[in-house]
């Protein structure tokens, strides 16, 4: 992950201070994310060929970057906007 992409991405936790090292937390955000029905592939902006089974979720966060949630995971991971 290129610097700008990270810092659109997260956000310092702390200040650091006599050594300690900088912590950072993933900003929330919105993304598209349909569940699908089948199994398939979806291939991201870099050339990365990613798969899903069935009821897993394509997330997309920007055009070209996608990603792959299991059905299992995603309600711990994401809430629906109303």
């Amino acid at each position: 992950m290129d610097r700008d992409r990270f810092f659109r991405t997260y956000s310092p936790v702390n200040a650091p201070g006599n050594g300690e090292q900088a912590m950072f937390s993933k900003k929330a955000l919105t993304a598209s994310a349909p569940q699908v029905s089948d199994s398939f592939t979806v291939t991201t902006q870099n050339g990365s060929v990613l798969n899903g089974k069935i009821r897993d979720w394509i997330v997309q966060y920007e055009d070209g970057d996608y990603g792959v949630v299991g059905a299992d995971i995603f309600p711990q991971l994401y809430a629906k906007i109303p």
